[in-house]
């Protein structure tokens, strides 16, 4: 049977009347489970709710306390947002979730958490060109392997939670993102990917030990990265970006993901899913991560084109993700249809979000799309 998990920030709920919010999302919106984002990055948000503040900022770590015996191997130790301030949000929401029978799901941003980058430079991505990110940690350092391991065993086995869901599971550069990196040319999906692509020590050395000729692929990458901003290179299609990095370095990219994804399913207390991306410079890497070694993986999606894709990977379970923009540039039958189709192609979970960021008129299409996908998943399918 299909469940339907709300994505909630901890703040949009327990800055207003928790009990009466959690009663009106499992019994009116159907929801049977919370996705809740515990270990996150800077985050300013603008709710869609009279609520205060009505600009929400956080420089991003974690919206929980930390039992300090899970992070004793890493020299990463994970920052609390000052938000928490003495109170214990994710301990509150786990104690009214159970009280209600639903689902728990802490979310951790893998490589984004907090200015774990910023504060530890040796430890972040970098690209070709040598530069450090400011926003991403490097997934092959040890000692982000060690926060990540201790992460999910400290969210896994304290609060009762049913699935850790890891989020920002990628080897890359990530500043390539940002929408205020001013650049030579236009930033295209090409450009991004080689921005982001990851030289860092840890990469390197690893890479290496398993025959992959870095100094060439940086240099392809940085030769690459020049022809596009001085206007000599044609543009990549985006159906051919694994052909812009080297095949062989990819492959270990993604055997790496698929290592230590496996390593965080096994320490995991509870259910480990993870988050595959299907566009932007992750996709490459995640393309060739074998997902069973987890317990299922989520896929965002945006529209009806592209939840067979989203389905079509190996894994032990799939479930989609559908953000509130998708839901909100959407006409409202269409959201309904979109949520139902999910259960007719065999989706087991569905995430829906995020709560503070949905207006109110956006919560009648989720609530009638959950029902209608409940009632489809529930029913026999057709010879």
């Amino acid at each position: 049977m299909m469940k339907a998990f709300l994505a909630v920030y901890p703040w949009d709920i327990l800055d207003a009347d928790t009990a009466a919010i959690l009663d009106r999302l499992q019994g009116e919106i159907g929801v049977q489970g919370l996705c809740v984002p515990v270990a996150v990055p800077a985050t300013t948000q603008i709710r869609a709710r009279d609520v205060e503040p009505r600009v929400f900022r956080t420089r991003g770590g974690l919206f929980f306390k930390p039992a300090e015996a899970h992070y004793a191997a890493t020299r990463c130790k994970p920052g609390v947002s000052s938000w928490v301030r003495g109170r214990h949000p994710l301990a509150t929401l786990a104690r009214a979730a159970a009280e209600r029978g639903l689902e728990l799901r802490p979310v951790v941003s893998a490589s984004r958490t907090g200015r774990l980058a910023h504060e530890h430079p040796s430890m972040a991505c970098k690209n070709a060109f040598g530069i450090e990110s400011c926003l991403s940690l490097c997934l092959c350092n040890p000692d982000v392997r060690a926060l990540l391991s201790g992460l999910v065993t400290d969210l896994s086995s304290t609060y009762g939670a049913q699935g850790v869901v890891v989020d920002d599971f990628m080897l890359t550069w990530s500043d390539a993102l940002r929408t205020d990196l001013l650049t030579p040319a236009m930033p295209t999906a090409e450009s991004e990917l080689l921005l982001g692509a990851c030289f860092c020590e840890s990469c390197w050395q690893r890479a290496a030990a398993s025959g992959i000729d870095m100094a060439a692929a940086r240099q392809g990458v940085r030769e690459r990265l020049e022809a596009i901003w001085n206007g000599g290179a044609e543009g990549c299609s985006c159906d051919a970006l694994e052909s812009c990095l080297p095949a062989d370095f990819l492959a270990w990219q993604a055997r790496e993901l698929t290592t230590l994804l496996g390593a965080l399913a096994a320490t995991s207390r509870c259910e480990l899913l993870a988050v595959r991306r299907t566009d932007g410079p992750a996709a490459p890497q995640h393309a060739g991560v074998d997902w069973t070694v987890a317990s299922g993986v989520v896929t965002p999606v945006t529209g009806h084109e592209g939840l067979a894709t989203a389905l079509n990977v190996p894994a032990r379970r799939r479930e989609l993700r559908l953000t509130q923009h998708a839901i909100t540039s959407s006409a409202p039958e269409a959201v309904v249809g979109l949520l139902h189709r999910t259960a007719t192609l065999g989706c087991s979970g569905l995430e829906v979000g995020n709560y503070g960021l949905l207006p109110e008129a956006a919560l009648v299409p989720i609530k009638q799309g959950i029902r209608f996908a409940r009632r489809a998943a529930a029913e026999p399918a057709t010879p």
